[in-house]
């Protein structure tokens, strides 16, 4: 039991005079291709009591990568190491150090293992694993979109020059007698239709009398009366003074709204000239024929103005 005590007193002090080394992350998780880029890394004391800095030749890194069916290590020149290659490493400051290191074709596009150590303590290792990008990110033989000249299927014909945008027309289209405008021709087999000219009426409609005739039209005997309009004029008094909606007319029929939802259209010469045509809904009627309207007109109606109230 004593000489258990004895020993791991030893092995404490050992440990206090002479701190063992520790990584501190992992210092780079990509290379760029043919770009000089130095690896730094921090050594620190493994006992937590600070960073190592008073070795300063015993850092090392080894660098490696599998290459399909064995790893390789990067001696300082090339790849041609099969077994680990410890290179110096250079102090930056305090406990950092660096090693330039520059991906070449050998690794483009490889994952490189990187491992960090000391000669005088080799169980103290710390290893990453770093992508090295490759010389093209784009590779030429796969990763395009090329024009091929020629006049096969997928290609494109450059012989003249200029590369030709036009679609030909579709055949199909010529069958279905759409024409290459886009017009639609007629059938050359769709009959032809005739309309027949109708000299005679019979087993139709009788017309009475009163029926509406070329000549009853050039007579005027087509009036207000017959489309269901009845004339008018604004007048005062009533429900004074006139608005632009409320107004006094000669419309004294019988009953409350007797007009209402009917059209009130102001004739094309009457005396106000903005309101000639205006037509607007008639909301409510009074006996004494005040009318009112929807919306209003753009002006007071004014006594004489003439108009017609339609569709009653």
């Amino acid at each position: 039991m004593k000489k258990l005590i004895i020993s791991l007193l030893i092995i404490s002090l050992l440990i206090t005079l002479c701190p063992f080394t520790a990584w501190a992350g992992c210092p780079v998780n990509e290379l760029i291709y043919n770009t000089l880029t130095p690896v730094t890394f921090s050594f620190e004391k493994r006992n937590g009591t600070g960073e190592d800095t008073a070795n300063t030749s015993n850092k090392r890194i080894a660098i490696s990568y599998w290459n399909g069916s064995a790893v390789r290590w990067w001696n300082g020149t090339n790849w041609d190491a099969t077994t680990e290659q410890l290179l110096t490493m250079t102090q930056v400051v305090g406990s950092q150090y660096r090693y330039n290191f520059t991906p070449d074709t050998t690794v483009s596009g490889q994952f490189l293992m990187v491992r960090f150590d000391e000669t005088d303590d080799i169980d103290v290792t710390a290893t990453c694993l770093v992508y090295a990008q490759p010389v093209n990110r784009f590779d030429d033989n796969t990763n395009y979109v090329r024009i091929v000249d020629g006049t096969g299927t997928g290609e494109i014909n450059t012989s003249g020059g200029n590369v030709p945008i036009t679609q030909a027309f579709p055949t199909y289209f010529s069958s279905q007698s759409i024409d290459i405008n886009g017009k639609v021709l007629l059938q050359p087999s769709q009959p032809s239709v005739v309309i027949p000219t109708v000299t005679d009426v019979t087993n139709g409609i009788t017309l009475a009398n009163d029926a509406i005739t070329a000549a009853k039209i050039a007579s005027g005997a087509i009036g207000t009366s017959e489309m269901g309009s009845t004339a008018g004029t604004i007048t005062t008094g009533s429900c004074d003074p006139n608005t632009v909606l409320t107004f006094d007319t000669t419309m004294t029929e019988a009953g409350v709204n007797h007009w209402k939802d009917a059209f009130m259209t102001f004739k094309d010469d009457t005396t106000t000239t903005e309101l000639r045509g205006q037509t607007k809904v008639i909301t409510a009627s009074a006996v004494n024929g005040c009318i009112t309207v929807k919306g209003g007109f753009t002006t007071t109606p004014q006594s004489g103005d003439s108009f017609v109230i339609i569709n009653k």
